[in-house]
């Protein structure tokens, strides 16, 4: 039986927040031993992309006209992972915001350039493989490494209906969605597993993600799921998010970004620190 979501919204400065959300089906879970799996990074998993992807409308019917580059194409299939807030790079915004949207006018940056970077890719999934084996020790949940992550994981998307207090100015585009894991079978993944997924590790300079109306500053998003598996069936996960957003700064410089991801990953670190097995 599904036990209720439990929200826990962990607050730091002004412009820093954790989110943390935490599913258990059954009884309390806390494992003695864990095959801990390398960390999967969820753009390499699949899935479709979870916002409709609308076009400029006849309110922008005259972009061509005033001598600015025509907005960003954003390619269902290219751009999932920045559409689906799992980018592991960088975002770039320029040229103003545009409308989008057939029923809703849906603001968004004119020009979008959301780019995955292999750097990063590498800084996030180290951090996360970190994180999560200091919250295992802090448990003293003895943990062993698996030497490559499980076969065929996969996971559903689940759209989250009305609004949160931080739309419209939040870093990540609209609407939000739940990641849940999908059970596999006993044979494909035999044992206690704990498979830690990166869904988000972006910076980003000030500007429109789809669906804000006000727009946000330079800043970093962080999201994060740990999963716990007995014998190939999800019984207990959390997604923990952070985010840091600079007041006042558009343009932040590369130093700048950094120190917005070193918020973002400490709220995470926090979060697990907190609710791991909780």
């Amino acid at each position: 039986m599904l036990a209720k979501l439990l929200p826990v919204v962990l607050l730091a400065a002004a412009c820093t927040r954790a989110e943390v959300r935490v599913e258990q089906f059954g009884a309390a879970v806390r494992p003695a031993t864990v095959m801990v799996s390398p960390v999967v990074v969820v753009s390499d998993v699949g899935g479709a992309p979870a916002v409709v992807i609308g076009a400029v409308t006849a309110v922008e019917s005259l972009v061509g006209d005033d001598g600015q580059s025509p907005p960003t194409v954003l390619d269902p299939v290219e751009d999932a992972a920045f559409l689906r807030n799992e980018l592991v790079g960088n975002i770039r915004f320029g040229g103003g915001f545009v409308r989008t949207g057939a029923v809703a006018l849906e603001t968004r940056a004119r020009i979008i350039e959301a780019e995955p970077s292999d750097a990063l890719r590498a800084q996030g999934t180290a951090w996360l493989t970190t994180a999560t084996r200091a919250a295992l020790y802090a448990r003293h949940v003895v943990n062993e490494a698996a030497v490559k992550p499980p076969e065929n994981l996969a996971l559903s998307w689940l759209p989250v209906r009305g609004e949160d207090p931080e739309d419209g100015h939040d870093n990540l585009n609209l609407p939000r969605s739940h990641l849940v894991p999908v059970p596999l079978d006993a044979v494909a993944m035999p044992g206690t597993w704990l498979v830690p997924y990166l869904r988000a590790y972006y910076t980003h300079n000030g500007g429109w993600f789809l669906g804000q109306r006000w727009g946000c500053m330079a800043g970093a998003r962080v999201d994060a799921e740990v999963v716990l598996y007995v014998d190939g069936k999800p019984v207990w996960w959390m997604e923990a998010t952070g985010r840091s957003l600079d007041k006042r700064t558009a343009q932040a410089t590369t130093a700048e970004l950094d120190q917005h991801l070193l918020n973002a990953e400490r709220q995470v670190e926090d979060a697990l620190s907190k609710a791991l097995f909780r």
